[in-house]
């Protein structure tokens, strides 16, 4: 039984978790900011996958480290609650995209109102 480092890099560096026609799918690893900078920066810099990380670290600035060292696209969402967070993101480069959760501002509007 290896490291979580290592099982991380096993399940990230895998050829493919998905059957051969499904090949143009994008899969998204949410590590739900379990690592710190080093942590993400060291298992995320030795994988072969090439799809999307999303949130590795908790907070916006370890987040920016750890998207410029690294190749993989990073996607942000629970470092982000106000406009001011999402302007800071994007200053900052700290990924590739962002995922907006309506729910977490109180739910989408009424289609008819």
């Amino acid at each position: 039984r290896g490291s979580l480092m290592e099982h991380a890099r096993e399940t990230l560096s895998a050829p493919s978790l998905l059957p051969l026609s499904t090949h143009n799918i994008v899969v998204t690893f949410d590590v739900s900011r379990a690592w710190q900078p080093a942590t993400a920066i060291s298992v995320l810099n030795s994988v072969a996958s090439h799809d999307w990380v999303e949130q590795p670290c908790e907070t916006l600035d370890p987040c920016a480290i750890v998207s410029a060292r690294e190749l993989l696209p990073i996607m942000l969402d629970e470092c982000m609650h106000t406009l001011q967070d999402h302007l800071d993101v994007w200053r900052l480069s700290a990924c590739q995209a962002v995922k907006v959760k309506p729910s977490r501002l109180g739910a989408p509007l009424a289609i008819n109102e």
